[in-house]
C-alpha cells in the first residue's frame, strides 16, 4: 500500500527486523518504514534496525522498547526499555533515557545506551565520543569508555540555577532537577552489531 503525502513527509527511515518485533503494537514484516512518532518493541529473540540517511543506523536489541520523534531537524530516540546502539555521521540524532540526553560529539560515532532500571543508564562509546547531559551536569564518554550513570531528583535546596547548564525541556524555575552519579567507568570494547567499513552493507547480528 502506498503512503499518503503526510506519511511520506513523516518518514524517518527503513526498518529491517527479526521477529518478534512490533511497531505501534503491530507485528513488523521483515522490511517496513519508520514514521515520526512510531514506537518499536522487540521480543526475547527479536531485534529491529532503522536505516537512516547518510548511512546512519539505529539498532534496537532484544527485549527493548523505544519511540522515534522528529523535532525540527533533530531525531530523538526515547528509550523506554532495553538497549539501543547507534551509528551517527554528524547528525543531531540523540537518545533520551531516565531524564538524560545523550548526543554524539564527533562527526562519526558508534555508541550504545542501555536502560538498566528506572534511574540507571549505561552509556558506552566504541568509536567517537558522546556527551551525557542532565539538568545540572555534563560528562563526556570517550572512545572505548563505558559508564553507568545514575539519576536522582534534587531537593529544592540542592538545585543549581537554570540556564545554560539546564537540560533540554527543563525550565529555569523547575522545582526538581536531575543530577548524575557516575557509578563506574571502564575502558572495554563493546559488542556493537553495526558495520563500520561499508555503509551499504547490513548484517544481522548473531546475538542482537
Amino acid at each position: 500500500m502506498s503512503l499518503s503525502a503526510a506519511e511520506r513527509a513523516a518518514v524517518l527511515g527503513r526498518i529491517v527486523a527479526a521477529p518478534p518485533a512490533q511497531v505501534n503494537g503491530v507485528a513488523l514484516p521483515a522490511d517496513a518504514t519508520l514514521l515520526d512518532g512510531d514506537r518499536l518493541a522487540t521480543g526475547a529473540q527479536g531485534w529491529a534496525r532503522v536505516l537512516l540517511a547518510r548511512g546512519e543506523q539505529i539498532h534496537l536489541a532484544a527485549l527493548s522498547d523505544a519511540r522515534a520523534v522528529r523535532q525540527g531537524e533533530n531525531l530523538t530516540v526515547e528509550l523506554n526499555q532495553g538497549r539501543v546502539t547507534l551509528r551517527t555521521n554528524g547528525s543531531d540524532l540523540r537518545v533520551w533515557s531516565n531524564g538524560l540526553e545523550i548526543t554524539p560529539t564527533t562527526d562519526i560515532a558508534v555508541w550504545e545506551v542501555a536502560r538498566l532500571g528506572d534511574s540507571l543508564t549505561l552509556v558506552a562509546a566504541q568509536r567517537g565520543s558522546v556527551e551525557v547531559r542532565s539538568a545540572n551536569r555534563t560528562i563526556e564518554v570517550l572512545p572505548g569508555q563505558s559508564f553507568q550513570v545514575q539519576t536522582r531528583l534534587l531537593d529544592d535546596a540542592d538545585q543549581t540555577p537554570g540556564g545554560a547548564g539546564s537540560g533540554a525541556g527543563m525550565s529555569a524555575n523547575a522545582k526538581l532537577a536531575l543530577t548524575l552519579a557516575i557509578l563506574g567507568g571502564l575502558t572495554a570494547a563493546i559488542a556493537i552489531p553495526i558495520i563500520l567499513a561499508n555503509d551499504n552493507q547490513v548484517v544481522s547480528p548473531s546475538v542482537p
